[in-house]
């Protein structure tokens, strides 16, 4: 009877172990898939704080909109190396839960920055969109 019960407990211990595997690959993939959302966007918002830059340089930018939009742009970047600087994948032999919640805590900062690094792309493509100039046809046209 004492064999049956540890048997059953060690396979029980093993499910719950192996249960605990599946959450930590399932939460590493999570983590690693936002970070590759967020890469493949760089370019996107390099390219696009260059051209807030170029506007600030060729307008008055009197409001700063140019800037500030660029400067928003620095940050989502600062905070996505500052985040790929200081991830560490937990070490074989961390206990599981402790695995469990600094995966959820990374996604979280994950999540985090891929909306600041939304929101500055809109809020620059907006400012370049909204302070365009005219073009000559269309500053005839209203002074008409």
């Amino acid at each position: 009877m004492k064999k049956l019960f540890f048997a059953i407990l060690a396979i029980i211990m093993v499910g719950c172990k192996d249960g605990k595997q599946e959450e930590i690959n399932k939460l590493k993939a999570e983590v690693l898939e936002v970070h590759d959302r967020v890469m493949a966007e760089r370019g996107t918002m390099l390219k696009l704080r260059k051209n807030l830059k170029n506007a600030a340089e060729k307008t008055t930018d009197s409001t700063g909109v140019f800037s500030k939009a660029a400067m928003q742009i620095t940050a989502a970047d600062d905070a996505m190396m500052e985040w790929m600087h200081q991830f560490k994948m937990p070490e074989e032999g961390t206990e599981p839960e402790e695995m469990i919640t600094y995966l959820k805590s990374e996604k979280k900062k994950m999540m985090a920055i891929e909306e600041q690094s939304e929101e500055a792309v809109q809020n620059g493509e907006q400012a370049l969109a909204a302070n365009q100039p005219a073009e000559p046809e269309e500053e005839a046209e209203a002074q008409q």
